[in-house]
């Protein structure tokens, strides 16, 4: 039964990399978000999108203390934790969608240094054109799991 478990685990972890990349490209944008209409900016927005996002690295998380060849690679240092980094500053952002009221300022500068803090390999410009189609297929993904998994 483990055997099968350990399979499945390590056929997620491309789902697991991605997920991991994409929030940090989110939180990496968000500065720029706030102010524009750009590409993906609801996302940034959307309370119920940023909680499965949460949700998300709380199971990535859990994966990879039960089977750590699914850990995403995302830290140049072995001594920094991505992981914790971007479900902190998700969490605030969350926290700032829920209770309407704009991202301080002083998270804004924390979201702007992710993409210094995790490795420049995996966290694409904030500008880049394939960013556009990432986000669409969160959006995809999200919209799948609100259907068959929240209904």
């Amino acid at each position: 039964m483990f055997c099968s478990i350990l399979g499945q685990a390590l056929h997620l972890q491309p789902l697991v990399q991605w997920v991991c990349e994409l929030t940090a490209h989110l939180l990496s944008s968000l500065p720029v978000y706030s102010f524009t209409l750009a590409t993906g900016a609801w996302l940034a927005k959307d309370a119920s999108s940023l909680a499965i996002i949460r949700e998300l690295l709380i199971l990535i998380r859990l994966w990879y203390d039960t089977v750590p060849r699914c850990r995403p690679t995302l830290s140049c240092s072995m001594t920094y934790d991505a992981l914790s980094k971007l479900y902190k500053l998700i969490s605030q952002v969350l926290l700032s969608v829920k209770e309407s009221r704009p991202v301080s300022d002083n998270l804004l500068d924390e979201c702007s240094l992710i993409s210094t803090q995790v490795s420049q390999c995996s966290v694409p410009s904030p500008h880049a054109s394939q960013n556009a189609c990432l986000i669409g297929a969160l959006g995809v993904f999200i919209s799948i799991i609100c259907v068959y998994g929240c209904g």
